[in-house]
């Protein structure tokens, strides 16, 4: 589904979506946010974009908090993003916090999510396993916005050519077991990262 009033989605479970629709079509599997959307308290599971991004859900802005992210697909399309992709619009803002991640898959980038966009996206307090980037760059996550921040989050067991493809800002998080270590993505680029543990990742 699309909202593009104020909305607070609390308590549901989606599941099973395909993201066809007239907006964004084959994209984002299960819902769509806008800038104006809260999903809280709710379950994101078994859907699919294929030819599309965002396998669970494909953002411009909004908010997800205290969810679960759960076996969502994404192939195909150019964008990736099996659980969650987000393009944060200029002027916009994605709050991501609180939230399982896990058992997401894309055959392009960002196992678990795929970030991009001029606009602010924050993510914290996430706990981040067991996604796939099939043989592709960001198991756990695919940062490439220079505007986006992971803070205190806890990301192991994903599987990529790197576990964190990074630019922007990385603080207080914990990266373990993880198949791929971190790749910092872009030499011109600004990238902080801070107070950070990483170990055991392969290609580190």
């Amino acid at each position: 589904f699309r909202c593009d009033m104020a909305t607070i989605v609390d308590g549901f479970i989606l599941t099973n979506g395909n993201g066809i629709g007239a907006t964004l079509n084959k994209s984002g599997g299960a819902a769509v946010v806008r800038n104006n959307m809260v999903i809280q308290n709710s379950v994101i599971q078994n859907s699919t974009a294929l030819d599309g991004a965002g396998g669970g859900l494909n953002m411009t802005g909004g908010t997800v908090k205290n969810s679960w992210i759960y076996k969502n697909t994404q192939t195909t399309n150019a964008n990736g993003g099996g659980g969650i992709y987000i393009n944060t619009a200029s002027g916009n803002e994605t709050i991501i916090e609180n939230c399982t991640i896990e058992g997401n898959s894309s055959t392009i980038r960002g196992g678990g999510i795929n970030v991009q966009g001029a606009g602010f996206t924050k993510m914290s307090g996430l706990k981040i396993f067991n996604n796939l980037a099939e043989g592709k760059a960001g198991g756990a996550i695919y940062q490439n916005s220079a505007t986006n921040s992971l803070i205190n989050s806890l990301v192991y067991n994903n599987t990529g050519s790197s576990a964190i493809y990074l630019k922007g800002t990385m603080l207080n998080s914990t990266i373990v077991n993880n198949a791929g270590g971190v790749y910092l993505a872009d030499g011109s680029a600004t990238i902080e990262i801070s107070n950070n543990i990483i170990w055991e990742c392969a290609n580190d």
